[in-house]
Parts: C-alpha cells; structure tokens; sequence
C-alpha cells in the first residue's frame, strides 16, 4: 500500500510526528522520506511511504503565523502553495498533519486538502500538533479530510512537547493502516 503522509511545519515539531509516521510504517526519512526495503526496492512492511512536505508560496515567519496565520486559520483561507499537490494515481492511503493554529488547522493544510483529489474512500488518518489546547481542531480537520471523499480511521492530537506521545500517534497510525491492508 502506499501511502503520502502530508504535512505542514512551522517550528518542527508537526515535521517531527511526519517523520516518526513514516519510521513506524517503515520507511526511510533520510533522503526524501522514500521507502525503506532490501536491496530489490520491497519494503519490509507491505508499505511505500512517501513524505510530503506542504509548503505555502508566502512562507509564514513566527510572527505572521501568530497575527496573520491564526486569522487565516479561523477565517478558513485557503493560501496558495508552492509546487503541485499529488495526483490521483499517486497514493492508496492519505495521513495529513497540521499545527494547531486558533484552535484551527493551518492555512496551508487547509489549502492542501482542498487541493487533494477526490478520496473514493480510500483510508485516511490525520492529526494536529498543539502546545495545549487542540479545542477540536482534529475534528475539524478530519471533516474537511472526509469531505473531500476519504474515510477518517484515526484523528491524533499531539502535545507537540511529548516525545512519547509523538512516538505513541506515529504506532497508532501504522496500526491503523496495516489493519486495511488485511
């Protein structure tokens, strides 16, 4: 199965729980993300997991993330990303992660999920990192997750300081997904 683990990173720490979601399903995180496997290309896990860093065309610096991205965030903008989004053909299974702004998921995430194509059902798993209050920003991304026509296994939310809890969603997620694949 592949899957596109999708996600957006101001500080590090969202990037983080991307790194540890493709670790857990067995891939490799240096190089790309690309996938980990003998020297025949097969991953050990039944997994090929490709790392995708979402990137706005107008990066955010921390201080327009704390005044402007927030307002994005709550307003729902959608912002215009840098490099093209995957296409259809390219992933069996779809994890988006997303900081936590105003309680929100970030404009980037948002923009990248609008951008997504259409899910057929295929399996989903998506999670925000926060600093202490998520306040349903999971939810709410899994709403615009299921929207686009994907269906929602796990919602995680992170303490974006607690290594064991990024460790602890990176085995749930793997978990998840090795459940569809039989």
């Amino acid at each position: 199965m592949k899957v596109l683990v999708a996600y957006y990173s101001l500080s590090g720490y969202t990037e983080s729980l991307a790194k540890a979601i493709v670790v857990a399903l067995g891939g490799a995180t240096s190089g790309g993300g690309g996938p980990a496997g003998d020297a025949a290309g097969s991953p050990p896990s039944g997994f090929r997991v490709e790392l995708f860093e979402v990137v706005p065309a107008k990066p955010y610096s921390y201080f327009s993330a704390g005044v402007k991205g927030v307002t994005q965030a709550m307003a729902g903008t959608i912002v215009e990303l840098a490099g093209e989004p995957p296409t259809d053909e390219g992933f069996e299974a779809l994890v988006v992660l997303s900081p936590t702004w105003g309680w929100m998921s970030s404009p980037p995430i948002r923009s990248f999920v609008a951008a997504l194509p259409d899910g057929a059902g295929r399996p989903a798993v998506v999670g925000v990192t926060h600093a202490g209050g998520p306040i349903g920003s999971f939810d709410r991304l899994a709403g615009l997750v299921e929207e686009r026509g994907y269906r929602v296994l796990e919602r995680l939310s992170v303490f974006c300081y607690d290594r064991a809890a990024i460790r602890a969603a990176a085995e749930l997620t793997a978990a998840a997904l090795r459940a569809q694949t039989g």
